[in-house]
């Protein structure tokens, strides 16, 4: 009888795995979770490589210009930013502002 019983042992330790693993039902994606993405787009890294700079745009708003500093860790936003360009020894970089895009329309 021992025998029997230690067949079933493992089907034991099995069974909260797939109880648990069904209860946590996922939901289908809506229009309001599209509209959540956003698009990484001109990325752009400074002739020293201590800056990174690109813009993310939402598919619906203002788009945003995300600076980041490698030797200080740190990030840098400014909204509404477009055509990003780094100078030539990477003290500067140059951009342009677009109006709000609810202003244009």
């Amino acid at each position: 009888m021992k025998p029997n019983m230690f067949r079933f042992l493992p089907l034991l330790f099995l069974l909260p795995l797939v109880v648990f693993s069904q209860n946590t039902a996922k939901r289908m994606l809506e229009h309001a979770d599209i509209a959540k993405w956003k698009n990484i787009e001109s990325s752009k890294i400074s002739g020293d490589g201590r800056w990174v700079a690109y813009i993310v745009r939402p598919l619906e708003g203002d788009a945003e210009l995300r600076l980041y500093d490698g030797q200080a860790d740190k990030t840098y936003t400014v909204p509404r930013a477009e055509n990003l360009n780094f100078s030539q020894d990477s003290r500067y970089l140059a951009f342009l502002i677009k109006p709000f895009r609810d202003s244009t329309t």
